[in-house]
Protein backbone atom coordinates (compact mmCIF):
# COMPACT_ATOMS: atom_id res chain seq x y z
CA UNK A 1 0.00 0.00 0.00
CA UNK A 2 0.84 3.47 -0.84
CA UNK A 3 1.34 6.05 2.22
CA UNK A 4 -0.11 9.40 2.33
CA UNK A 5 2.94 11.81 2.81
CA UNK A 6 0.47 14.66 4.01
CA UNK A 7 2.01 16.77 6.86
CA UNK A 8 -0.28 19.50 8.16
CA UNK A 9 0.38 21.44 10.74
CA UNK A 10 1.00 20.05 14.42
CA UNK A 11 0.24 21.56 18.27
CA UNK A 12 3.69 22.88 18.24
CA UNK A 13 4.00 25.00 15.17
CA UNK A 14 0.55 26.20 15.86
CA UNK A 15 1.53 27.24 19.46
CA UNK A 16 4.85 29.42 18.03
CA UNK A 17 3.13 30.48 15.14
CA UNK A 18 0.12 32.61 18.29
CA UNK A 19 3.38 33.13 20.52
CA UNK A 20 4.81 35.09 17.61
CA UNK A 21 1.40 36.88 16.89
CA UNK A 22 0.98 37.75 20.30
CA UNK A 23 4.65 39.26 20.86
CA UNK A 24 3.56 41.18 17.70
CA UNK A 25 0.01 42.25 18.59
CA UNK A 26 1.92 43.71 22.15
CA UNK A 27 4.84 45.70 20.31
CA UNK A 28 2.16 47.15 18.55
CA UNK A 29 -0.02 47.86 20.96
CA UNK A 30 3.14 49.55 23.01
CA UNK A 31 3.73 51.99 19.78
CA UNK A 32 -0.14 53.33 20.42
CA UNK A 33 0.08 53.59 23.84
CA UNK A 34 3.57 55.52 23.22
CA UNK A 35 1.75 57.42 20.69
CA UNK A 36 -0.96 58.34 22.19
CA UNK A 37 0.91 59.99 25.42
CA UNK A 38 3.33 62.00 22.88
CA UNK A 39 0.66 63.42 21.11
CA UNK A 40 -0.98 64.64 24.53
CA UNK A 41 2.26 65.71 25.66
CA UNK A 42 2.82 67.93 22.16
CA UNK A 43 -1.05 68.88 22.55
CA UNK A 44 -0.28 70.37 26.07
CA UNK A 45 2.84 71.68 25.22
CA UNK A 46 1.64 73.62 22.35
CA UNK A 47 -1.28 74.78 24.02
CA UNK A 48 0.96 76.19 26.50
CA UNK A 49 2.92 78.14 23.94
CA UNK A 50 0.02 79.45 22.69
CA UNK A 51 -1.77 81.01 26.29
CA UNK A 52 1.87 82.44 27.12
CA UNK A 53 2.10 84.04 23.57
CA UNK A 54 -1.57 85.35 23.62
CA UNK A 55 0.03 86.99 27.35
CA UNK A 56 2.54 88.61 25.88
CA UNK A 57 0.81 90.10 22.91
CA UNK A 58 -1.48 91.10 25.19
CA UNK A 59 0.81 92.99 27.50
CA UNK A 60 2.99 94.51 24.51
CA UNK A 61 0.18 96.64 23.13
CA UNK A 62 -1.40 97.24 26.81
CA UNK A 63 0.18 100.54 28.45
CA UNK A 64 -0.38 99.46 31.76
CA UNK A 65 2.83 97.14 32.05
CA UNK A 66 2.69 96.03 36.07
CA UNK A 67 3.93 92.80 36.65
CA UNK A 68 2.01 90.50 38.63
CA UNK A 69 1.83 90.56 42.26
CA UNK A 70 2.35 86.74 42.89
CA UNK A 71 5.84 85.47 42.71
CA UNK A 72 7.18 85.05 39.77
CA UNK A 73 7.62 81.12 40.10
CA UNK A 74 5.05 79.28 38.38
CA UNK A 75 3.57 76.22 40.02
CA UNK A 76 0.16 75.28 39.52
CA UNK A 77 0.61 72.91 42.59
CA UNK A 78 1.64 75.84 45.34
CA UNK A 79 -2.36 77.06 45.80
CA UNK A 80 -1.54 80.43 44.84
CA UNK A 81 -4.14 81.45 42.08
CA UNK A 82 -2.11 83.66 39.57
CA UNK A 83 -3.75 84.19 36.09
CA UNK A 84 -5.50 80.57 35.33
CA UNK A 85 -6.72 78.44 32.69
CA UNK A 86 -8.28 75.23 32.30
CA UNK A 87 -8.68 72.98 29.33
CA UNK A 88 -10.53 70.13 29.51
CA UNK A 89 -8.52 66.73 28.01
CA UNK A 90 -9.78 63.33 28.32
CA UNK A 91 -12.04 64.29 31.28
CA UNK A 92 -9.72 66.06 33.23
CA UNK A 93 -9.08 69.68 33.96
CA UNK A 94 -5.99 70.72 33.24
CA UNK A 95 -4.51 74.24 34.92
CA UNK A 96 -2.52 76.38 33.36
CA UNK A 97 -1.04 78.93 35.33
CA UNK A 98 0.64 81.82 33.87
CA UNK A 99 2.56 84.68 35.38
CA UNK A 100 4.99 87.47 33.89
CA UNK A 101 7.61 90.17 34.93
CA UNK A 102 8.88 93.11 33.02
CA UNK A 103 12.15 94.24 33.36
CA UNK A 104 13.57 97.66 32.80
CA UNK A 105 16.66 97.23 29.68
CA UNK A 106 19.57 99.32 31.13
CA UNK A 107 20.65 102.65 29.24
CA UNK A 108 17.08 103.06 27.70
CA UNK A 109 15.43 105.32 30.36
CA UNK A 110 12.83 102.60 30.95
CA UNK A 111 11.42 103.03 27.75
CA UNK A 112 12.36 99.43 26.67
CA UNK A 113 11.29 96.54 28.84
CA UNK A 114 11.83 93.10 29.02
CA UNK A 115 8.75 91.08 29.33
CA UNK A 116 8.98 87.45 30.55
CA UNK A 117 5.57 85.37 30.22
CA UNK A 118 6.01 81.68 31.94
CA UNK A 119 3.21 79.00 31.73
CA UNK A 120 3.35 75.87 33.57
CA UNK A 121 1.02 72.93 33.72
CA UNK A 122 1.44 69.16 35.64
CA UNK A 123 0.66 66.73 33.77
CA UNK A 124 2.84 64.08 34.43
CA UNK A 125 5.27 66.36 36.63
CA UNK A 126 5.58 70.43 36.12
CA UNK A 127 5.84 71.80 33.15
CA UNK A 128 6.97 74.72 31.50
CA UNK A 129 7.37 76.84 28.52
CA UNK A 130 8.90 80.46 28.70
CA UNK A 131 8.84 83.34 26.66
CA UNK A 132 10.91 86.40 26.32
CA UNK A 133 10.61 89.35 24.38
CA UNK A 134 10.85 93.16 24.41
CA UNK A 135 8.42 96.00 24.76
CA UNK A 136 8.74 99.18 23.64
CA UNK A 137 7.14 101.95 25.33
CA UNK A 138 5.15 104.78 23.66
CA UNK A 139 5.38 102.65 20.19
CA UNK A 140 1.94 100.20 21.45
CA UNK A 141 4.66 97.46 21.47
CA UNK A 142 5.58 97.53 17.99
Amino acid sequence: MKKNNLNGFGLIESIVSLVIFTVLLLGLNYSLILSIEHNTSNFLRNTATKIAQGYADKLRTDNSTTSTGASSECDPNDGIDKDITYINLKNTNIKFETVYNFTPVPNTNNNVLNLHVTTCYNYKGVKKVEIDTKIYKGKAGL
